[in-house]
């Protein structure tokens, strides 16, 4: 069933003939689950227990303030900070004694009187990844298994393929990378073909069109018309990201 959807969604992503359709699919699963943390996983104890080993990066807490449910995200930080509470109340840097009790005074006279004590630090070697990354990367990999797979035994999406303006450079390799492990001998070697020459004759097309961009900078250039180029350098930055 997941396959089937996967399919649907690929179909309408490389019919739309973007710069790079897993792009498009990334951005919607992105979408998805943001509306999903909202609706159903706020207040779902089992992704709050996920939040002691996951956190948010920096660009997708950004997307999840940017969204209209402030009260859900202020739900879901409250637990976050929470469990960072916690974590350092719980360490023994946190733990007071008589020691640590003197004055700041005394502290800095110690420094001139005696030589200062080694700490011991408690080392975190909890390395929290970002859900949403996490969750972005599993789903992808999952569409790029389904395209390969697709292009395998459906030759009209085949044919499809052929017409498209390729992908973006990450998932151009992680296309290349699946591939090399989904195809052999004959099959292997005539997706690799098509998907490099793909990738080229894209690469090319939109650096004329940057390139053209560049001249309409020049006053001799004035009266020309932009065509196709005047949102190049944005489609340039995504392509090579």
């Amino acid at each position: 069933m997941k396959q089937e959807l996967h399919t649907f969604e690929l179909w309408d992503a490389f019919e739309a003939k973007t710069d790079c359709p897993i792009c498009d699919i990334q951005s919607n699963v992105e979408k998805s689950y943001i509306s999903g943390l909202f609706r159903d996983m706020a207040m779902d104890s089992q992704f709050c227990s996920y939040l002691k080993d996951y956190r948010f990066c920096s660009w997708h807490l950004s997307s999840l303030f940017n969204y209209r449910d402030k009260f859900g995200l202020a739900l879901i930080i409250n637990k976050m900070l929470s469990i960072e509470i916690a974590e350092l109340e719980a360490d023994p840097i946190c733990e007071s004694d008589i020691e640590t009790q003197r004055t700041a005074f005394q502290a800095w006279i110690e420094k001139f009187i005696t030589p200062a004590a080694p700490k011991s630090y408690k080392k975190d070697e909890k390395q929290r990844n970002c859900h949403l990354c996490s969750h972005i990367e599993e789903r992808v990999e999952d569409y790029i298994l389904t395209l390969i797979e697709l292009w395998k035994n459906n030759l009209q999406f085949r044919a499809l393929y052929y017409v498209g303006n390729g992908f973006c450079h990450q998932h151009f390799n992680q296309i290349i990378k699946n591939a090399k492990k989904q195809l052999k001998d004959e099959e292997l070697d005539n997706f690799l073909y098509t998907t490099f020459r793909i990738q080229r004759e894209s690469m090319k097309k939109l650096n004329e069109e940057l390139q053209w961009f560049i001249k309409k900078f020049n006053y001799h250039y004035n009266d020309k018309p932009w065509g196709s180029s005047k949102d190049s350098l944005l489609r340039c930055i995504s392509k090579m990201r």
